[in-house]
């Protein structure tokens, strides 16, 4: 029996040292991500202790807005609670939400951006209030999301940046000098 193990480790030592030779030394290295069974448990969200979603964006809140925040945790993933300083009426949309409300498109299948960064969880909520313009990207502007019947709804915030880019003129050409 210890031959065969001696004899297994050996081989395998081999095989691994001829595959190594093998690889070029500038190869690039690929890597792999996923979120599959590695998701972790989300705290729930409190806006003036309204209970608002395990995943908010929360981009629609000024830090000079925040009065306090405070951080409770609990076996179910805790509990965040933003108090600010002027209650503002808010109406949180799921992103499934805003896409059923605003959306016409034959697709049912939706990718979103908030800002330019892509968000997975169509059960995201933001402040539909905090919503400046949506863009939808219909299928038949590409191969890609016509074969996968796939629709892309952006959506900018009324964020600072957002709201002086919004006023501003962009003219596309030629810079002259």
């Amino acid at each position: 029996m210890y031959k065969k193990f001696l004899f297994a480790t050996i081989s395998c030592l081999i095989i691994s040292v001829m595959v190594q030779a093998q690889t070029p030394k500038d190869s690039i290295k690929v890597t792999y991500s996923s979120t599959v069974n590695k998701t972790p448990v989300q705290p729930t969200y409190y806006i003036d202790s309204v209970p608002v979603s395990k995943k908010v964006y929360t981009g629609g809140i000024g830090q000079d807005e925040i009065a306090s925040i405070t951080v409770a945790e609990d076996s179910a993933g805790g509990k965040i609670y933003i108090n600010l300083k002027k209650r503002i009426e808010r109406n949180f949309l799921s992103l499934k939400q805003v896409s059923d409300k605003y959306v016409k498109s034959a697709v049912s299948k939706f990718l979103y951006t908030i800002d330019g960064t892509l968000f997975t969880d169509e059960e995201t909520t933001l402040d539909e209030n905090y919503i400046l313009s949506i863009h939808v990207v219909h299928p038949e502007s590409s191969p890609f999301l016509k074969e996968n019947k796939l629709a892309i709804v952006q959506i900018l915030t009324r964020s600072k940046e957002n709201l002086e880019k919004q006023h501003q003129i962009r003219i596309r050409g030629a810079a002259s000098r």
